[in-house]
C-alpha cells in the first residue's frame, strides 16, 4: 500500500491524524521526497531506531520479529535518516522516529532498468533493494548479489510505485523448449545489445564465472543469452566466454522466492501484567514530562507493564516487534494508564 503526501513548508506529520510526533524540517534542507511506503515484514534485528534526523542517540530498535510498517520522508542529503512509524497495529502501540535509510528493507513491484545496461539488465520484479538516494519523485535502489554463481550489485530508478516493503517472490519464467545452456567460465563477462560491428557495450557481470543463461541464437561469434534470477538479463555476449551444454542437457529454471528469514517469536513471561489503556496516552523516551514523545498507545490498546517509577509506567509493545534500546525504557503516564503503586 502506498499514499503520496503534499509537501508541506514547516514540518510533515508523522501519520494522519497521529497528533503526537512530529518530523521537523531542517533549516536550508532540499525537500524531502513525498514517497510514503507501507508493508509487514521482519525488519533487521537490533536496527537501532532514532528520535531525531541526524542527531542524537538511538531510543528503541527493531527486534527482528514481523513488524507493520510505514516509511516516509525520503531523504535527499548525505547523514539524514529515514522516518518511520510501527503499526497502525491492531493492539495500538505505536513508535515513531527514523533509521538509517539504507537499512530498509523494500522490494521491487516491476522490472527495473540497471544504470548504464543499455537495455541489457534488470533489477526483477519481487527483488529485495536499498536505498541509495533520492530525488523530488524518484528513489535510487541498490539490488546487492552476494551469493555464488554471481557476486555484483546493480542499481536502479524507481518511481514508488515501484517499490513496496512487503516481501515479494519473483515471476517465475520457464526455459524455451529449443533453448541451450550456457554456463560462463570466466570471472568478468561483457554484455551487448547487438552483435554486429555497431553493437554498444551494456553492462559486465562480475564474478559470474559458474552462471547457468540460456539461448536460442548464435551468430557471428556471440549469442544471445537469457537469465531470470533477482535480475533479468536479457543481452548479446561473446561465445567465448561461455561453456556450452551438451544438447538435452537442460533443466527448467525458474527464480526462487526471496529468502525471509524466519521472524522472531517473541514473548514475555506469563508472570509480566498486562494493563489497557484506558484513554489515548504518548509515550514518552524518558520518565519525564519534557522527554521527547516517541509514539503513542491508543485509547483500549493492551499493553505490557513492566515497572512504576515515580509515577511513570514503563510499557512495551503486545506485538514485541519494537523494544527499547540498551537501558532505555518506554515511559507512559501512570496515572493515565490506571496503574498505582503497590
Amino acid at each position: 500500500m502506498k499514499r503520496r503526501h503534499h509537501p508541506v513548508t514547516r514540518s510533515l506529520a508523522i501519520a494522519a491524524g497521529f497528533g503526537l510526533v512530529t518530523l521537523s524540517a531542517q533549516a536550508g534542507a532540499a525537500a524531502a521526497n513525498q514517497c510514503v511506503l507501507q508493508g509487514r515484514t521482519p525488519m533487521p534485528k537490533d536496527l537501532a531506531v532514532y528520535a531525531h534526523p541526524s542527531s542524537g542517540a538511538p531510543v528503541a530498535r527493531f527486534s527482528g520479529a514481523v513488524s507493520t510498517l510505514r516509511a516516509q520522508s525520503f531523504p535527499s542529503q548525505p547523514g539524514q535518516r529515514l522516518a518511520i512509524v510501527t503499526g497502525p497495529s491492531s493492539k495500538g502501540f505505536r513508535l515513531s522516529g527514523y533509521i538509517e535509510p539504507a537499512e530498509l528493507p523494500m522490494t521491487t513491484t516491476r522490472q527495473l532498468a540497471a544504470h548504464n545496461s543499455n537495455g541489457t539488465v534488470w533489477l526483477a520484479q519481487g527483488g529485495r533493494v536499498e536505498f541509495v538516494k533520492s530525488n523530488q519523485n524518484t528513489i535510487d535502489v541498490r539490488m546487492r548479489l552476494t551469493a555464488p554463481p554471481m557476486r555484483d550489485s546493480f542499481t536502479a530508478t524507481a518511481q514508488c510505485s515501484d517499490l513496496t516493503l512487503d516481501p515479494g517472490t519473483p515471476p517465475g519464467w520457464s526455459v524455451p523448449g529449443n533453448a541451450r545452456g550456457y554456463v560462463v567460465n570466466v570471472d568478468r563477462v561483457q554484455l551487448y545489445d547487438g552483435w554486429r560491428q555497431d553493437r554498444t557495450l551494456g553492462e559486465t557481470l562480475d564474478l559470474a564465472n559458474g552462471l547457468l543463461m540460456w539461448s536460442t541464437q548464435r551468430k557471428g561469434g556471440f549469442v544471445r543469452v537469457e537469465y531470470h534470477g533477482p535480475i533479468v538479463v536479457q543481452a548479446w555476449a561473446k561465445a567465448s566466454d561461455f561453456r556450452i551444454l551438451p544438447w538435452g542437457e537442460r533443466q527448467d529454471r525458474q527464480a526462487a522466492p526471496i529468502s525471509v528469514p524466519q521472524p522472531a517469536q517473541l514473548r514475555l513471561g506469563e508472570s509480566v501484567k498486562t494493563v489497557q489503556a484506558p484513554v489515548r496516552l504518548p509515550v514518552r523516551a524518558a520518565a519525564n514530562p519534557n522527554a521527547p514523545v516517541i509514539g503513542v498507545v491508543e485509547a483500549g490498546a493492551t499493553v505490557y507493564f513492566l515497572d512504576l517509577v515515580m509515577g511513570w509506567a514503563s510499557v512495551m509493545p503486545m506485538d514485541l516487534d519494537v523494544m527499547p534500546h540498551g537501558e532505555n525504557q518506554f515511559w507512559v503516564d501512570g496515572k493515565k494508564l490506571g496503574v498505582t503503586p503497590k
